[in-house]
């Protein structure tokens, strides 16, 4: 399932409003069998909705652009959005889903969309308009204790390997959840892109003009796997990158990754317990595993590194000869990118185009059967090259890295709306970023 949707749509300006339809869309996507054509009635107050065709009534999911496939999830028991909702109510709005894993140990997959669970709708939400994602694994439908202790509760795992953890929340890119620094997945002007089928939900936001989370890519989903590790059944291939786009370098802490898995020790033994493993340039409060530390007391947290390009902001420190790129690779303990291999980078940076200046773009390819210059199409892989915990990973479905540059040097090779077709599939190109100068594009699976 492939759609477009716009929260605000039939005036909705309130941000509790949006947040509603945001979710209600997500749920129709996600929860639609192939061929249907999912709905929602835009809401601007907490009223009931009206029926879709009847007179006011104006639908949230704008377009409906493939629906081959099923969005290949059911709703959990513990959802609790409706059109008619409190607007001073006392806890998260949760979207909660699931589906089967396929691993007799934990046998669901679990996705679940909350309204930010640190400022509610009878505090501050409206001052901090987010909405939290978090994916893992259950041993039941709804979100339990095992899943989701507290509804209130949102962070990371503060160390790599992380065992006996069913959750994993995506975008929270603080280790000090208190200070409100979430990826801003905020249903505010401008539209989304949703993907989702039962291997990946996918969102891209920031059209030109819109707002509040110009040019991001999340995905929550599987990877790809190794035969080894199909012989368990403890250890669900999940996976999630956050492309915080919108932002220069300097300040992408939104950009991180997870993966959860088992791991291989160099002798080839497979170590005892799967776990969760991240890429973060936001140090961990509880390690101290950051520049912080005395050695490298003069040095700023986080902030100069976009893990995900390996694009370093700060080439001379106030103290040392070291630059960030020589730390980041020679002392990676002290970043989360010893946790994971960066998952996007053909070349140095190449994932991003908003640098500090409007000189660094993604060019286009030649298509070698016809010769005329085309998008190219970089995988997302996602692994672990650690000795004694390694993990040759695999790749994310339903998602290529494209071009990036200028607006209109991108506006000049593709028409929005075409398909490009890779290995007999095709592909919709979708671009995002508010600035003209500084745009992505990213190649996502019609299903």
């Amino acid at each position: 399932m492939l759609c477009r949707i716009n929260a605000t749509v039939g005036g909705a300006t309130d941000e509790k409003a949006r947040a509603i339809n945001f979710l209600r869309a997500i749920q129709a996507i996600c929860t639609a069998s192939a061929g249907s054509t999912p709905s929602v009635a835009s809401i601007t107050t907490p009223t009931a909705s009206p029926t879709i065709g009847t007179s006011g009534s104006v639908d949230v999911i704008t377009e409906v652009i493939s629906n081959t496939e099923a969005g290949g999830w059911s709703t959990g028991s513990t959802t609790n959005i409706t059109s008619n909702y409190n607007a001073s109510f006392g806890s998260p709005y949760t979207l909660d889903l699931y589906r089967n894993s396929g691993k007799a140990t934990y046998p669901y997959r679990k996705l679940t969309f909350r309204t930010n669970p640190l400022s509610l709708f009878n505090g501050s939400y409206t001052s901090y308009p987010f909405i939290a994602i978090s994916h893992g694994f259950d041993t039941a439908t709804a979100a339990t204790t095992n899943y989701l202790s507290t509804l209130t509760a949102f962070d990371m795992p503060a160390s790599g390997g992380v065992v006996n953890r069913y959750r994993f929340d995506v975008n929270c890119c603080n280790s000090d959840a208190t200070a409100q620094t979430y990826v801003p997945f905020r249903p505010a002007a401008g539209e989304w892109l949703i993907a989702s089928t039962e291997r990946y939900f996918i969102a891209l936001s920031g059209a030109l003009g819109a707002t509040g989370s110009p040019g991001q890519m999340i995905y929550v989903g599987l990877r790809g796997t190794n035969a080894w590790e199909d012989q368990y059944d403890d250890n669900p291939p999940l996976c999630s990158v956050v492309y915080d786009g919108g932002q220069y370098y300097n300040v992408s802490t939104g950009s991180n990754s997870s993966m959860f898995g088992r791991t291989l020790q160099t002798t080839g033994t497979v170590n005892s317990s799967p776990g969760w493993y991240r890429i973060s340039n936001v140090a961990s409060d509880s390690t101290q595993r950051n520049f912080g530390n005395t050695s490298f007391s003069s040095l700023t947290i986080g902030h100069d590194i976009c893990p995900l390009s390996g694009y370093a902001g700060h080439w001379q420190q106030t103290s040392g000869n070291y630059n960030q790129v020589r730390q980041y690779a020679e002392y990676a303990d002290f970043w989360y990118g010893n946790e994971l291999q960066i998952p996007m980078l053909p070349i140095m940076g190449a994932c991003r185009s908003k640098f500090r200046s409007n000189v660094h773009f993604i060019p286009m390819t030649v298509d070698p059967s016809t010769g005329i210059f085309t998008p190219p199409a970089w995988p997302l892989s996602i692994s672990r090259s650690r000795q004694n915990s390694h993990n040759s990973g695999g790749q994310l479905f339903g998602v290529y890295k494209s071009a990036g540059g200028p607006d209109s040097y991108l506006n000049t090779y593709f028409t929005p709306g075409q398909t490009f077709v890779i290995g007999n599939e095709s592909w919709y190109p979708y671009v995002i970023g508010n600035d003209t100068l500084y745009r992505d594009m990213w190649l996502i699976r019609r299903a």
